[in-house]
């Protein structure tokens, strides 16, 4: 069974519409109103009312992808992922000089430097810092230390912008983590650009 819609008498509406406003707003609900036993009207939250509206955006959205794909036009799912999980030049090229730095300081025992991040995903803000992960192979915190200071020294000619948070793994630590499951690892792995 269907859940019962919200229903209020115009007359109930004249009489306390504070309270029938709240109830819509706390609710997050469309409520009928009646007039003379009837539905009249529908009363909305703005917070409902602008999500319906987005819902139709991305319906007719949709629904014009549908036209383009039956019409032979569009672009590829793949593709277009592609495109956008890339990095900006800037950044790719900041992360280059970085890897550079890195295998200078641990030399083969750099598995992979992988750019991850809202900069990578596509969502970041202007104050986003560029997220990477360093794996090295038998990883030692004095290893660990220089790495740091590595990115510290790319930072710093770089006048601290974007600001780099670096990651270090053991390459074992990280294979196992993934290996289980470790959500984080696997998305920085999976969908995380390597360098």
């Amino acid at each position: 069974m269907g859940k019962l819609p919200n229903i209020v008498p115009i007359s109930d509406l004249r009489q306390d519409a504070a309270k029938v406003l709240k109830q819509v707003r706390e609710s997050q609900e469309p409520l009928i109103i009646t007039q003379r036993g009837r539905a009249a009207a529908v009363m909305l939250s703005v917070e409902s009312f602008e999500r319906s509206e987005r819902d139709k955006e991305l319906l007719r959205l949709l629904a014009r992808g549908e036209r383009e794909i039956a019409a032979g036009k569009g672009f590829d799912l793949e593709a277009v992922r592609a495109e956008a999980r890339g990095l900006a030049e800037p950044d790719r090229l900041l992360v280059e000089e970085l890897k550079r730095r890195l295998q200078e300081v641990s030399g083969d025992r750099l598995q992979a430097v992988i750019a991850y991040g809202s900069r990578v995903w596509g969502h970041p803000t202007p104050e986003s810092d560029l997220d990477v992960a360093a794996i090295i192979r038998d990883l030692t915190p004095e290893m660990e230390e220089a790495l740091q200071e590595a990115a510290y020294q790319v930072m710093w000619d770089h006048d601290f912008y974007p600001l780099i948070s670096l990651k270090v793994f053991d390459a074992g630590s990280f294979s196992s983590f993934q290996e289980r499951g470790f959500s984080f690892y696997c998305k920085v792995a999976q969908e995380g650009i390597r360098v």
